[in-house]
């Protein structure tokens, strides 16, 4: 038998290194010319022609007029604006590019001292009009998904060609550079697997532990673009070791009545549809969307175990067969309310539903054959609101936003074991059934409130806090005896982060975030009417975890972060990044109860007693981009304390005998 619990260990040092290249490479202008002064500046701002709303990381490049080759650029920033520094003298054509717009070609302009130029050129607003569609080819210009590098994060966005193609976020994430999404849906940054998943830059109903149930209630018709953070500042939650995946989803930008739908079946009766709609006015911009999701999933497997002990057979195998049909369901509805031309009220509702029903069948062979059936119903609901609201004051750099975000989360399942022993000697045998059943619920509460200010043209501050309540609470009911799970947790956090551009090549953002936090948790031992058939190795595992209840942690922690960035030209930076990190025990890890129980030589059960586990991350990385070439390489190291992770337990006494587990 194995049984899988979680222990700490203290310390722990990795080491990466991710390399990402994009092989396309731009060609090399052989055409010499006497170098000119780089003390050019172009600015302005870029804006979408039907709804007059600013449009962010579009590409500006800079273009010699005589050789034809791209001299150097920039992306703009949230509201628009953009500036292109050291340009040096001549005369100059320049492309603005963004995804799903058509490009605008400007110029040419001499960037020159005199009558017939000028060293700083502004060029006002700059209006993108929507890609041209020809119906004849019935081909979408200018709408290829699109990838993005900034200083804190990589953006990636989604266009037509993969909306059209159908499937759920977990197919999503597989197409984004950096991640890694395994056939279990495990996701993963650089090889770690500790990553916070966001939903519109929030935790979600959707967020708990099973990162496979949040990509999978997701279809990609629903995204608009997929942010990765692999080294957080102080206005993130340190939470998610490996970094952060922020999933937009998508709010209509166009005024009047639009919308769209896609559907897609396959095999094993796989069936997909999502739609979504969006209808907006100077006032009021109103959305939903909505998805369905089903199919079937069959697989066998083979174990053979090991045994090293007097009172065991050499060997144990196993044959087993697993049968899944998940169903998922999930509708977004809400609204923007405009007051004013600077403040938006908005309010989010996310209702989600999930059903599975899995037929396993297992086969031991030891040297008596042992057959187990089991047949396992899950069921769950979730419920998000999200109320905000956001002031930007005139028309300067400072906003105000405020969130408040109420989860509430329920699931529910039995599983029926049946369970058939023959002995292989004269082939007498017997029979036996037994259900377990659970409920877990998890309620979450959480404030925000964030303001950043553009001091002067160097400095930019962020400043904040956030106050998060989650209770978490589990019925767990196995052979008639109820045991009864509780877990608390309270965090209030400030943060406060401070961007400075020293030179024209060299800026700094550091940041520190302080936490209060207190955890409590306590197991309520089962009811006494236990029968003999109602103690056995599982009841006895779950017993040895009541002997730490009830447990209370209360602690204070500083979480640091400091970015260095270097420019080595318009196109090439250097950064540096430091960062601290905690990894809080999630649902999985701190549940005492075995999910499985149907498979008793492998018992899987969390830790309710489990501390935080603590991280410092270093990365220094290296970043080239152009329009035609993209090459980004880095290396990064992470010092973890206090480790958590799955332990195989040796030995568990079980009515006055010590059994081995392997």
């Amino acid at each position: 038998m194995k049984s899988i619990s979680l222990l700490q260990f203290p310390l722990t040092g990795i080491l990466l290194l991710a390399p990402f290249l994009n092989p396309v490479f731009a060609h090399k202008d052989h055409n010499t010319k006497p170098a000119m002064p780089a003390i050019g500046v172009v600015q302005g701002t870029i804006t979408d022609s039907t709804t007059g709303q600013p449009i962010e990381y579009a590409s500006v490049s800079m273009i010699d007029n005589h050789s034809g080759s791209v001299v150097t650029g920039g992306l703009s920033k949230k509201d628009g604006s953009f500036i292109v520094r050291e340009i040096p003298l001549g005369q100059y054509v320049i492309w603005i590019e963004f995804i799903g717009y058509a490009k605008k070609e400007i110029g040419p302009i001499n960037i020159f001292p005199g009558e017939d130029g000028s060293i700083e050129n502004f060029l006002g607003e700059i209006l993108l009009s929507i890609s041209s569609i020809n119906l004849d080819a019935v081909e979408v210009i200018g709408d290829e998904s699109q990838f993005i590098q900034t200083v804190d994060k990589q953006i990636f966005k989604v266009g037509k060609n993969l909306t059209a193609a159908g499937g759920t976020g977990f197919d999503l994430l597989r197409k984004v550079p950096t991640l890694d999404v395994n056939i279990d849906g495990e996701v993963s940054i650089a090889g770690d697997a500790n990553v916070t998943i966001l939903i519109d830059g929030k935790r979600s109903g959707l967020t708990g532990s099973n990162r496979r149930g949040i990509v999978d209630n997701i279809q990609v018709a629903m995204v608009d673009k997929v942010e990765v953070i692999t080294n957080p500042s102080a206005k993130y939650d340190p939470d998610g070791v490996g970094g952060i995946i922020n999933i937009v989803l998508k709010r209509g930008a166009f005024d009047g009545l639009n919308g769209s739908i896609t559907t897609m079946a396959g095999e094993y009766g796989k069936r997909n549809i999502a739609g979504n709609v969006n209808y907006r006015t100077d006032t009021w911009n109103i959305f939903g969307s909505s998805s369905y999701r089903s199919g079937n999933y069959i697989g066998r497997g083979y174990r053979q175990f090991e045994y090293d002990h007097t009172s065991y057979v050499d060997s144990l195998y196993q044959n087993t067969y697993r049968r899944k049909s998940p169903t998922n369901a999930n509708l977004r509805l809400g609204g923007d309310y405009y007051p004013t031309s600077s403040s938006t009220v908005s309010y989010t509702y996310l209702f989600g539903n999930h059903f599975e029903d899995t037929f396993e069948e297992i086969e031991y062979i030891i040297p008596d054959i042992n057959e187990v059936e089991s047949l396992e119903e899950d069921d769950g609901i979730h419920h998000d609101h999200s109320f905000s609201y956001e002031n930007k004051f005139g028309t300067t750099d400072r906003k105000l936003t405020a969130n408040l975000d109420l989860n509430y989360e329920t699931d529910e399942g039995i599983q029926h074991n049946y369970e058939h022993s023959l002995d292989a000697a004269d082939h007498s045998g017997h029979s036996h059934e037994h259900d377990t059943q659970f409920k877990e619920n998890n309620n979450s509460t959480t404030v925000v409130v964030d303001y950043e200010d553009q001091l002067n043209e160097k400095m930019f501050i962020e400043t904040g806090f956030k106050s998060t309540l989650r209770s978490f609470s589990t019925d767990y009911n196995y052979l008639e005896q109820l045991y009864i799970n509780n877990y608390d947790e309270d965090i209030y956090a400030a943060y406060a982060s401070l961007n400075y551009d020293i030179t024209e090549k060299f800026g700094i953002k550091a940041g520190g975030r302080f936490e209060q936090v207190e955890t409590n948790a306590t197991l309520e031992p089962a009811s006494s009417n236990a029968t003999p058939d109602s103690v056995n190795i599982i009841s006895t595992i779950i017993d040895n975890a009541l002997e730490n209840s009830p447990y209370n942690n209360p602690y204070t922690k500083v979480y640091p972060s400091m970015f260095l960035i270097y420019k080595l030209s318009a196109m090439q930076t250097v950064q540096f990044g430091y960062s601290k990190k905690v990894n809080r025990p999630g649902r999985r890890t701190i549940s005492p109860f075995p999910r499985n129980t149907n498979d008793i030589s492998r018992i899987r059960n969390g830790n309710p007693y489990l501390d935080p586990e603590y991280s410092d991350v270093a990365e220094l990385k290296f970043s080239s981009n152009s329009r035609k070439l993209n090459f980004n390489t880095g290396i990064s190291y992470k010092l973890v304390k206090d480790n958590i992770m799955w332990w195989d337990r040796d030995m568990v006494e079980f009515e006055g005998d010590v059994y081995e587990i392997l």
